[in-house]
C-alpha cells in the first residue's frame, strides 16, 4: 500500500514538472525593442543604441547603404541576463547622419515546426541635420518621378526631422505663383492635371514648433 502511494507521488512531481517546463517556455512573440516609440529622433552625429529581446534568433534590417561590421554600423548578439530562454541583440550606429533617416527592423524567425513564423518589430529613426534637411536631396540630378494622366502621384519628400515644414513648388512656363505646403512628412500625392512634364523643387521653409 504504501510502495503504491509512493509511485503515485512521484508520478505527480514528474508530471508538475513536466508541466511547470511547458508553460514556462516561450513562444514565439513580437519581439521587444528597448525604444518603445514608433519614432525616435537623433541629432547628427550622435550615437543610435537599440536593443532587441525575442524568443527566436535575431536578425536586423537597416536602410540599404548602411554596411554591417564596418565602424558604422555593428550588431551584437548575447544571452538576456534576466532570462536564458530569450535571446537579446544589441545595434549600435555610430557617427549617424541625416541620410541614415529611415527603419530599423528587429526580426525572429523560428526553426521550431511548433513556432513557426516571422515577427518583426520596426522603428523610424529621424536623425536630425540643421544643414541636410532632406534624406535624399538629389541636388546634382534631379529624381525622375513617372506620372500617368488621371491619376495621383506620390512625390517622395523625405525629411530628417518630423518638425521641419516643406513646400512644393513646380519650376516652369506654366507653374503657379504659390508653392504648395507639405504637412505630411510620409508622402504627397499631387495632382496630375497640371502639366505632364515640369519640374519641381522641394525646399525647406521654416523651422515647426
Amino acid at each position: 500500500m504504501s510502495c503504491a502511494l509512493v509511485a503515485v507521488i512521484l508520478y505527480w512531481q514528474i508530471g508538475d514538472t513536466v508541466t511547470a517546463r511547458l508553460i514556462s517556455k516561450p513562444n514565439l512573440l513580437t519581439p521587444k525593442l528597448s525604444l518603445r516609440a514608433m519614432q525616435h529622433i537623433i541629432n547628427v552625429n550622435q550615437t543610435l543604441q537599440v536593443t532587441c529581446r525575442g524568443s527566436a534568433p535575431i536578425s536586423w534590417s537597416w536602410p540599404n547603404h548602411i554596411v554591417n561590421g564596418s565602424e558604422k554600423l555593428r550588431i551584437i548578439h548575447f544571452s538576456c541576463e534576466d532570462n536564458d530562454r530569450l535571446f537579446c541583440s544589441n545595434l549600435t550606429l555610430n557617427k549617424a547622419l541625416g541620410q541614415d533617416t529611415g527603419y530599423y527592423s528587429c526580426n525572429t524567425i523560428s526553426s521550431n515546426s511548433s513556432l513557426s513564423g516571422k515577427e518583426k518589430t520596426q522603428i523610424y529613426i529621424f536623425v536630425k541635420d540643421e544643414n541636410s534637411p532632406f534624406v535624399n536631396p538629389h541636388t546634382q540630378i534631379p529624381q525622375a518621378v513617372h506620372m500617368s494622366n488621371g491619376k495621383k502621384l506620390v512625390i517622395p519628400c523625405r525629411v530628417t526631422a518630423p518638425d521641419l515644414k516643406v513646400s512644393l513648388k513646380m519650376v516652369g512656363r506654366n507653374a503657379p505663383r504659390k508653392s504648395i505646403a507639405i504637412n505630411r512628412w510620409e508622402r504627397l500625392q499631387y495632382n496630375t492635371k497640371l502639366h505632364l512634364y515640369s519640374s519641381f523643387h522641394i525646399r525647406r521653409t521654416s523651422q515647426g514648433a
